[in-house]
């Protein structure tokens, strides 16, 4: 039969076990989840810095793809005109002679058009039908309505141009009509040439037809035949 001494030995030896295996227990429980949160820590720190490569990687592209379609609408403003419907020229547009025509014609402004008295030609306006024949749309700058629209047949002779008027419109408090001459070419398509003030450049901007604009005309008033005397 076990002494009293004994006894106490054996429960302290029992105690002692308990509490290594406390202690053990809780020290393995401290290392794992140490070691977890070192694993996710890792993962975390991959992922964030991945992922602004991948935000930035899409805003590279998406940059790029703006600058193409940005390039490309600035590239050539003709391209954004919607083409008219309307009876065309047989002449192929050409733009280089286009050019030499409205400088040839900016050159001799006063001289083919005597501007208003005590006044002078704003920046005029430019129409072409094929390359042949040309409208220039005149209004003072300071005088009301002294507006002219002149139809030339234009001919290349050697460096120069020869131009003959074939029709004048002269302006009214609604429109343009008719004064002398005759246009045989008010239904074809017009393409309208601007002057750009930024690029210091005439520019395609516009094409039409006059039947776009029959709204500006009375019901029984023929543009045609209209004469202003």
């Amino acid at each position: 039969m076990p002494t009293k001494d004994h006894s106490k030995k054996i429960i302290s030896l029992l105690l002692m076990l308990v509490f290594f295996s406390a202690v053990f227990y809780i020290y393995k429980k401290n290392l794992g989840g140490q070691l977890l949160g070192q694993k996710g820590q890792k993962n975390f720190t991959q992922n964030s810095n991945s992922a602004p490569q991948n935000i930035n990687t899409n805003s590279q592209i998406t940059s790029s793809e703006q600058d193409v379609v940005e390039g490309t609408l600035e590239s050539d403003n003709s391209n954004s005109i919607e083409p008219a419907d309307g009876q065309r020229s047989p002449e192929k547009p050409d733009e280089a002679l286009r050019q030499s025509i409205i400088s040839y014609i900016n050159k001799k402004l006063n001289e083919l058009v005597p501007p208003p008295a005590k006044d002078q030609w704003d920046i005029p306006i430019f129409y072409f039908v094929g390359n042949s024949q040309v409208y220039l749309e005149l209004y003072g700058v300071d005088t009301d309505l002294v507006g002219l629209k002149l139809l030339y047949r234009v001919t290349k002779e050697g460096n120069n141009f020869k131009l003959e008027e074939e029709a004048r419109y002269k302006e009214s408090k609604d429109d343009f009509v008719l004064a002398s001459g005759k246009d045989d070419f008010r239904d074809y398509v017009k393409e309208e040439y601007d002057y750009n003030e930024d690029t210091s450049q005439w520019e395609k901007v516009d094409e039409f037809t006059e039947s776009d604009n029959t709204d500006n005309f009375n019901e029984n008033t023929s543009f045609s035949n209209a004469i202003v005397k």
